[in-house]
């Protein structure tokens, strides 16, 4: 069977007071425009443009691949990607975009037509979330970029090369929230191998949103309980289960008036 990798990134937001209310307007319209400018960069195949939003922390996820951790490993894979595949379409629609002090998070939907050589088209849709951060100069860099199907896709639809990447290194709970973070996936862990969907969805607010595998965004806690109850049964056995955090990512946000 062809392995699936399920990306997973642990944001953790440490609250000082009360959220930090959200900037005007038209910086939130900035990162939807500096989100389309990307994807024309993707789309055109301009390797320095793509470039251009990616430093040394930065974190790529694609779907049926090894995370990418490193400036040379995501060139490797959008190099590999130009040269074996040609683009027709790029098309992105953030239904969401939230700002934490210098951080944002978007969130929403995409469809890329593209070609793979000798090949027919193929339309690839599905959901995604970028976070962005704001940069000394008032620029926008991409801190973590992570994708996957809304719906089942074969493996060599998606993953028709591989680019060879470090294991990324494990966290070790240092600090309470770390501590706190670790007991929580510890618990996920569990009550996914014993099916219990009321165990998963007391760790969501009334308002989440959730991404998985072959399926759209569910929306608000109600709709991933129902997800979940449909999904995990218990009389299902589940051998084993394995999360990995890769990234961490750690900021405060501060009330202001």
């Amino acid at each position: 069977m062809f392995p699936f990798f399920t990306p997973i990134i642990s944001l953790l937001i440490a609250i000082t007071g009360v959220d930090a209310p959200f900037g005007a307007t038209n910086t939130i319209e900035t990162i939807k425009k500096e989100s389309a400018a990307f994807s024309q960069a993707l789309q055109q195949e301009d390797m320095d443009k793509v470039l251009g939003y990616i430093d040394s922390n930065t974190m790529v996820l694609p779907e049926y691949h090894s995370a990418l951790e490193s400036p040379s490993e995501i060139e490797a894979y959008y190099s590999k990607f130009f040269k074996l595949s040609e683009t027709q379409k790029i098309q992105k629609e953030p239904f969401e975009v939230l700002r934490f002090g210098d951080y944002f998070q978007e969130l929403g939907t995409f469809e890329h037509t593209y070609q793979i050589k000798d090949k027919d088209w193929f339309t690839y849709e599905g959901k995604y979330m970028t976070w962005w951060k704001k940069t000394e100069n008032d620029g926008l860099k991409i801190l973590a970029h992570v994708w996957g199907g809304s719906r089942w896709y074969e493996p060599e639809q998606l993953s028709f090369f591989q680019v060879t990447t470090k294991p990324g290194k494990p966290l070790i709970p240092k600090t309470p929230l770390e501590h706190q973070i670790t007991k929580k996936i510890n618990t996920t862990t569990k009550a996914v191998k014993a099916g219990d969907f009321k165990k998963l969805s007391e760790g969501y607010l009334e308002d989440a949103i959730y991404m998985t595998y072959y399926d759209a965004p569910f929306n608000g806690k109600q709709a991933i309980t129902e997800y979940f109850a449909s999904h995990y049964d218990p009389k299902v056995v589940r051998d084993s289960l394995e999360i990995h955090v890769i990234g961490l990512f750690l900021w405060e946000t501060i009330h202001c008036s």
